[in-house]
């Protein structure tokens, strides 16, 4: 296993723990971990175990989408960000 990838699965045990300790279990998959239902502020609710998991796939549905563009540092505004 990756470095990442246990990172990753990592991440996903520790959300699961606190989303369980709070009433919102989550569930597991090879590709996917979900808490649909919670509102925790700072957890997700779904996690990607693999890196080719759609929206479909995890329960959500897409809202817009973003673009950013990055370019090499120069001072506070190297970056913009815009919605589709």
């Amino acid at each position: 296993m990756r470095l990442l990838d246990a990172a990753v699965a990592n991440n996903a045990s520790w959300c699961d723990a606190v989303c369980r300790s709070h009433g919102y279990p989550g569930t597991f998959s090879s590709r996917l971990w979900a808490s649909t239902r919670h509102r925790l502020r700072f957890y997700p609710n779904a996690i990607t175990l693999h890196p080719r998991v759609t929206e479909t796939e995890a329960g959500f549905h897409v809202l817009g989408t973003l673009r950013i563009w990055v370019r090499p540092s120069r001072g506070p505004r190297a970056a913009h960000v815009s919605e589709e």
